[in-house]
């Protein structure tokens, strides 16, 4: 899946927009260039900022695009409002979902200074002075997948209008340590420079582009991104092609970020580390693992971990077979097949509307060099709502049914 595409951040463009915009057909054969578009450009930028104006953003819009939280969800959220400058970015953090476990934050990006573009990345987080693992930032990318530099003001295109300055930014981090009463965390990000200039690389964007194979509704979008690219003072725009007459400069590909190394391109302007407090008492999660092994009747299962909060769902559960080979853990794996969580109507878990899941197939592992095991590692939106129970089931039957109850 497309790193960009996994988080869909922005509302549908307004009607009125739309036909403002409105241009006419292009399945016939006819040259569209972008000087011939240039009139429509203020429309746009303007249109987009007034919609983006009148939209809320924050730890929702992170996490669920254009869904709507529900109350068990909404209930966990907590605002934070600190905002820090440096270098002219400012940095302001809007608000998190603590779980009990797990914790979403979501942040504004504004460079202050737009016609000069600049580079933030996301550097640490540490909750009570403990570094926290990020799971993903703010395009709910993997971390390890990506350096994180985002571009602020944001050239990426989508679906109008697209909020380019302020940025929403936002992180998830998930497995945390025991976490009470009130927490101190901290969040750095690095602020970045070009040492030259940066040098986007689009075909679509130079003046000479052949725009006919897009379609009058796919139109408006580039020429909202074009719009911004054309106030960068520090930026050229160049076809692929050109792209090796560059080398000294930051390279973007409009919409996902950096191409070249930002360690021979980029040059640390700043930092901004900004504390935050949040209340850790609010957070509730449930943890239905039960207090021992699950005796079937061709093998044993473990269930290691099985959380179930608003904010995220995960579930560890491994079959030890009766013989201890990789055979008869592969025998387990093909027999038993998928599993999914199930609620106390026999209905699949309703996860909320988030864009990272993981799937349920079984994997044969060797833990520990010891014991052969079927694992099944699942990672799952939270839950709409909170099930009164959860069932394990795989095609060969029940693994197990919870009790329900919560942890706080």
């Amino acid at each position: 899946m497309s790193r960009h595409f996994l988080i869909t951040a922005f509302p549908s463009t307004p009607e009125s927009c739309r036909q403002a915009l409105a241009l006419p057909s292009t399945t016939r054969t006819r040259r569209i260039r972008l000087r011939v578009c240039l009139s429509l450009l203020l429309c746009a930028v303007l249109l987009g900022g007034i919609a983006c104006a009148a939209s809320g953003y924050g730890v929702f819009r992170f996490l669920l695009g254009n869904a709507q939280p529900g109350d068990a969800l909404r209930s966990l959220s907590q605002a934070l409002g600190q905002s820090a400058t440096a270098d002219h970015i400012q940095i302001t953090l809007t608000d998190l979902i603590y779980d009990g476990r797990s914790l979403a934050l979501s942040y504004d990006v504004e460079n202050l200074l737009p016609a000069q573009g600049a580079m933030v990345r996301l550097e640490g987080l540490t909750l009570n002075g403990q570094p926290a693992a990020i799971l993903y930032d703010e395009y709910m990318v993997r971390v390890e997948y990506d350096d994180g530099e985002r571009l602020v003001p944001s050239l990426h295109r989508d679906e109008l209008p697209v909020r380019r300055n302020p940025l929403l930014g936002g992180l998830t981090a998930s497995r945390l340590p025991a976490l009470s009463g009130q927490v101190t965390g901290e969040i750095t990000f690095a602020i970045l420079r070009p040492k030259a200039g940066f040098a986007i690389v689009s075909d679509d964007l130079c003046e000479s582009a052949d725009l006919s194979a897009y379609s009058a509704e796919q139109l408006p979008d580039i020429l909202d991104q074009l719009a911004t690219a054309l106030t960068l003072e520090n930026a050229v725009i160049i076809p692929e092609s050109a792209a090796g007459s560059y080398p000294d400069y930051a390279q973007l590909d409009p919409s996902f970020g950096l191409l070249n190394d930002a360690a021979d391109t980029l040059a640390e302007a700043a930092r901004i580390t900004i504390r935050f407090t949040f209340n850790a008492a609010q957070g509730t999660r449930y943890d239905l693992r039960p207090a021992e092994d699950i005796r079937l009747a061709d093998c044993t299962a473990r269930i290691d971990m099985l959380w179930v909060s608003p904010l995220a769902v995960e579930a560890t559960v491994y079959l030890l077979p009766q013989e201890n080979t990789q055979t008869a853990a592969q025998a387990l794996a093909a027999r038993y097949g998928d599993m999914t969580l199930l609620d106390a109507d026999g209905q699949e878990l309703a996860y909320a509307d988030m864009d990272y899941l993981s799937g349920s197939q079984p994997d044969v592992v060797r833990l520990s060099g010891q014991q052969w095991i079927c694992r099944y590692m699942i990672s799952m939106p939270g839950v709409k709502t909170l099930p009164d129970t959860v069932t394990l089931q795989t095609q060969s039957g029940t693994i197990w049914t919870s009790a329900a109850h919560a942890s706080k």
